[in-house]
């Protein structure tokens, strides 16, 4: 970010949507903030296609929502593993922006409550699933299966 600094043309280089088609923020997940993501993501995140949020502390329902507006058609590959804010209005906004999600990690969200999870129902194109250690069953998770039976090859799950 700060080479971007040194010309205009090396900047638009630095900032250009295709620099941000794979972004994995897990190893920054302490310094996520909803003001970097109003302030940055927002702007450069319009080609993303894998976005992992894995392990971030508390992004504002508003952020999320206006980020995954911002990357929806394009998003294949969603990862919110350890995520402890997330709750049904977040998984709602997953499933009525994100229509071409492939790979969902919904993994150790235990706050999510087992109806959190039918908006996931409206995706159709999902191949591969982690919903381990989550409240999810299976009467919540067979009509999702189903809706997905075409495409499905992995799920990881626990049920208790």
């Amino acid at each position: 970010m700060q080479l971007s600094s040194t010309c205009r043309n090396f900047r638009e280089l630095c900032l250009d949507p295709l620099q941000f088609h794979a972004l994995n923020l897990k190893p920054y997940w302490n310094g996520i903030t909803n003001d970097a993501i109003q302030k940055f993501f927002l702007d450069h995140c319009v080609k993303t296609r894998y976005l992992s949020l894995a392990w971030t502390k508390s992004i504002a329902y508003e952020s999320f929502n206006q980020l995954l507006i911002t990357c929806s058609h394009n998003l294949a590959q969603l990862d919110l593993g350890c995520c402890s804010y997330l709750k049904g209005e977040y998984i709602q906004v997953i499933g009525d922006c994100c229509p071409n999600i492939e790979i969902l990690n919904l993994e150790n969200c235990s706050t999510l409550q087992n109806q959190d999870f039918l908006p996931l129902r409206s995706l159709h194109r999902i191949r591969s699933l982690n919903v381990y250690r989550t409240r999810i069953d299976y009467q919540t998770l067979l009509p999702l299966i189903d809706s997905n039976k075409e495409h499905l090859e992995h799920i990881n799950l626990v049920l208790s």
